[in-house]
């Protein structure tokens, strides 16, 4: 069996949450009495809005990291949001994380609206989305009361709060946090790759993480883009739509704990890091053209052209290898963008055209319900 020498040393250099996140989520599954990891905190060129958007799937870095609700709340202002407002050509769309109305007989919900639509009924998709409703309503939700609705929800925090949270989470794992004004990265040698002088220190490196918005070290380590190579990896950096910095961010740096290399090797990881990590990027591009609505571009992608394509037939959404945004998302915009599917699904004409009706006036009065009742808390 092939002895796997693990890496001596991890470097991250960057700032704001970027930094935070990677170092807090690396210390977490790779720092051990073998691998130091050494998180340079440099002067703060990554500020942008002073809030951020949550996806509903960082509520796993949360669990992992072991941070609490109350934390969250007291340091990071977090307070629950069901959908994201996003621009587009039109002007401006919301859209929610959560389902909109539930499947039945088969077919998806939106297939029985869409027939309803057809039957004379009045009111639009949204009037079914509970996430919809409570993101339009008047009041904001407790984290502790969202938590026991059972409607998926992201979260709004304060980007320095959460960034400070996440710092001193990476500290108490055990990375070594050093504030640095000036940071320089140099090939190095056979047995250290990276030589790095900050300020007035130098130390060498395994392994070198370049978590900054603009890729403030990769050009002078050889990185022209994104990614994995060698013995080094430039993050990737999406800020639209809204939200998904932290996702895209978060997922791939939990993409690289997966496959993390030793000092022997990381060739076939490398590639597959790679390829993975630019599927995902182009299923956001998807979507920012899409809400960007230019026919040019939207020609030259060929998952997207096919997701329109099915929907505008029949109303099926297709879902590509390593999917970003939620059905709900999806059906939000291409109903938007798009209009009515020519047809409904088939399935969901196993319920009679009464009950159909009576099924979503039902479903109507008790979202409705929910909005009055959330909004009296």
């Amino acid at each position: 069996m092939t002895h796997i020498a693990p890496l001596r040393t991890i470097v991250l250099a960057g700032s704001g949450v970027r930094l935070a996140l990677c170092a807090a989520l690396i210390a977490r599954h790779c720092l051990s009495e073998a691998t130091k990891i050494i998180v340079l905190n440099c002067a703060d060129a990554d500020i942008v809005d002073a809030d951020m958007i949550l996806r509903p799937d960082m509520q796993r870095l949360h669990n992992d990291l072991q941070i609490q609700v109350d934390a969250l709340q007291s340091r990071a202002k977090a307070r629950a949001v069901y959908a994201v407002d996003c621009a587009y050509d039109g002007g401006r769309i919301a859209l929610p994380f959560g389902d909109y109305g539930m499947a039945r007989d088969g077919a998806a919900f939106h297939h029985h609206w869409s027939k309803g639509k057809g039957l004379g009924q009045p009111y639009d998709l949204d009037q079914y989305s509970p996430s919809l409703a409570i993101h339009h309503g008047k009041s904001q939700l407790p984290l502790a009361i969202a938590a026991q609705i059972g409607i998926g929800f992201g979260l709004q925090v304060d980007r320095a709060g959460y960034a400070q949270l996440l710092l001193a989470k990476a500290r108490d794992l055990g990375a070594k946090i050093v504030s640095a004004a000036q940071v320089t990265v140099r090939k190095g040698s056979a047995d250290y790759p990276y030589s790095i002088t900050m300020d007035s220190a130098q130390f060498e490196a395994d392994f070198f993480i370049d978590v900054s918005r603009s890729g403030q070290w990769a050009g002078s380590i050889g990185l022209a883009e994104t990614g994995w190579q060698d013995h080094s990896l430039y993050l990737p950096y999406s800020d639209q739509p809204q939200g998904i910095e932290a996702s895209h961010l978060y997922s791939a740096i939990q993409r690289f704990i997966d496959m993390l290399p030793t000092r022997g090797g990381g060739t076939a990881e490398r590639r597959e890091y790679n390829r993975l990590a630019q599927e995902q990027s182009e299923r956001i591009a998807d979507m920012v053209c899409l809400l960007g609505n230019d026919d040019k571009s939207i020609s030259q992608r060929p998952a997207l052209r096919r997701k329109i394509e099915v929907f505008q037939t029949c109303g099926r959404i297709p879902v590509e290898d390593y999917e970003v945004f939620s059905p709900a998302e999806w059906l939000t915009i291409l109903l938007t963008k798009c209009g009515n599917p020519l047809h409904h699904d088939r399935l969901a004409d196993r319920l009679s055209e009464q009950d159909l009706l009576i099924w979503l006036d039902q479903l109507r009065g008790k979202i409705g319900q929910l909005k009055r009742q959330l909004e009296s808390i």
